[in-house]
């Protein structure tokens, strides 16, 4: 198996099953009564959690300013996205089924701006690429009328 396969696995199948379990988790959080402000607080301790734990088995904790500041606006946009779900789900009682594939058209932003930041246009099958974009866009809005 090549790298790049090995990495598509380990960086996009395997945590699509995490984020998969996070939604659920999610759902049943809030169906428990937590706030969303509590939510956001547990999931920063158990994320701060597997920092330390990372860093430490790697023996990496180098914090440059350029990675500790995008590393840190990461995780507030991340918050705020996971904040709103978890909101969606308490206040307006959101079908967790129907949330999942709606936020996770963040894939349609991340391509886009993967392709023109990054110039990775120039490494893609860009046709494929946004032939695949525009399939998730019709599965989104399908699923959304569900």
């Amino acid at each position: 198996m090549s790298n790049s396969t090995i990495g598509l696995i380990i960086g996009g199948f395997i945590p699509a099953i995490f984020y998969a379990a996070s939604g659920i988790f999610g759902k049943v959080s809030t169906k428990a009564g937590m706030g969303t402000g509590p939510y956001l607080i547990m999931i920063g301790l158990a994320i701060l959690l597997l920092g330390i734990i990372t860093a430490s088995l790697s023996h990496n904790w180098n914090f440059p300013i350029k990675g500790t500041l995008s590393s840190f606006s990461s995780g507030l946009v991340w918050g705020i996205g996971t904040g709103l779900f978890a909101l969606a789900l308490s206040k307006y009682n959101s079908p967790v089924s129907q949330l999942a594939p709606l936020y996770n058209m963040n894939t349609l932003f991340v391509v886009i701006f993967g392709l023109i930041i990054f110039s990775e246009w120039k490494d893609m099958e860009v046709v494929k690429l946004l032939t695949g974009t525009v399939m998730v866009i019709g599965g989104s809005i399908l699923v959304s009328l569900a």
